[in-house]
């Protein structure tokens, strides 16, 4: 009699089936020979892969291609964040299909075989998770360089000071960094503090030029304005409220307004301390600022 998709016999053996199949891979991902045998009523079948059968049905499947296609659409999102391919330390492979040797070759020729790691693939993500619920850090000191931007007032364009140099530990025990925040303009009420994390791959040679991927998957060379180019090394930590600093009454041009203290807490949070110079009193108290990384 004629069966379809969603008749139940047929259910069950799709099931059976798809199973035997998981089976059937992680045999093929430390073997090169796996066999696959169902029975059901009214149906049998038995057959043998080798790895290099099942290695061709991904690459029928576009698999290597896919991969390829998402590593460098990650890569390049990395990189409107200011980081290269060359800030990469590690890659860490999850999940059950990084055991097939062909991914993990992939892998291996994309990044270098130093850079790839696969332990405990299965549990890796869980294990993550546990570990930071239960508030474990897996760093001890500050991963980037975190500056302020100011205005320089003989060139007008922005400059940058860093005020966290990378490698800083955490929590500190004095303050990291020490300024004088001063007015900029007449009657300025407001100042405003803006934090902004720098990349490492800030260079004269990859701040002109991106390697950018169209939606055919066709590669080209893109020139970057300098806007754009400081867009990829500097990133606005705290865009959404940068100005907490208020002048009563409002300064003039050059008008030293406040002291600021910057310490990290427990938490990786850069927090802030400010006395106002005309009155001597202290407005700010261990504020937050931002998260770093």
């Amino acid at each position: 009699h004629n069966l379809h998709d969603w008749d139940d016999e047929i259910r069950q053996v799709s099931t059976i089936l798809l199973t035997k199949c998981q089976t059937l891979k992680e045999t093929l991902s430390t073997e090169h020979t796996a066999h696959l045998e169902l029975t059901s009523p009214g149906f049998s079948m038995a057959t043998s892969f080798t790895r290099q059968e099942f290695e061709n049905l991904l690459d029928n499947q576009n698999l290597f291609t896919e991969i390829n296609r998402t590593v460098r659409e990650a890569l390049n999102k990395a990189l409107e964040r200011g980081y290269n391919e060359d800030n990469l330390q590690a890659v860490l492979l999850v999940g059950g299909s990084c055991q097939i040797p062909c991914v993990q070759r992939v892998f291996r020729q994309l990044f270098g075989k130093d850079r790839v790691f696969y332990h405990y693939p299965l549990d890796a993500v869980a294990r993550g998770t546990a570990a930071f619920a239960a508030g474990v850090d897996f760093y001890d000191h500050i991963q980037h360089d975190y500056a302020i931007r100011y205005r320089d007032t003989q060139t007008g364009r922005y400059e940058y000071r860093v005020i966290v140099p990378k490698g800083t530990p955490y929590p500190t025990k004095t303050p990291v960094s020490r300024l004088t925040i001063k007015a900029t303009h007449h009657g300025q009420k407001f100042l405003g503090i803006a934090i902004f994390e720098i990349s490492g791959s800030k260079t004269q040679s990859s701040s002109s030029f991106e390697l950018v991927f169209d939606v055919d998957g066709s590669a080209r060379i893109a020139s970057l304005t300098p806007f754009e180019a400081e867009q990829r090394s500097f990133f606005w930590m705290n865009q959404q409220n940068p100005t907490f600093l208020v002048a009563d009454p409002p300064a003039e041009p050059g008008e030293a307004c406040f002291e600021v203290e910057f310490n990290i807490d427990s938490n990786k949070r850069l927090i802030v301390s400010a006395r106002d110079i005309r009155t001597g009193q202290t407005i700010l108290k261990d504020a937050l600022v931002v998260r770093l990384a």
